[in-house]
């Protein structure tokens, strides 16, 4: 989560920074209490056919929200001007 406000301080104005950031926790607050019902069932679903399911759907999931956040992540590298360093 600290590495998300850093990036959200740096993409969104100042006067909208505080509604941004309490709708961002709150949907987290909200996903935290669904998803375990919900994968708690379809782990039960999918036990006999595919042991691994729910995994693979974790991870999966996992991968692709991190795309989001690295791609801002390479922007505001780019719009802060960093230095390469060049070695030998």
């Amino acid at each position: 989560m600290p590495t998300i406000r850093a990036l959200l301080s740096k993409q969104v104005n100042g006067s909208s920074y505080g509604i941004t950031l309490i709708s961002l926790q709150l949907s987290f607050k909200i996903a935290s209490l669904a998803y375990t019902p919900i994968y708690t069932k379809v782990y039960q679903a999918t036990l006999d056919w595919f042991p691994g399911f729910v995994f693979t759907l974790s991870s999966i999931i996992t991968v692709l929200a991190t795309i989001p956040v690295s791609m801002v992540g390479c922007r505001s590298g780019r719009a802060d001007s960093y230095e390469r360093i060049l070695g030998n």
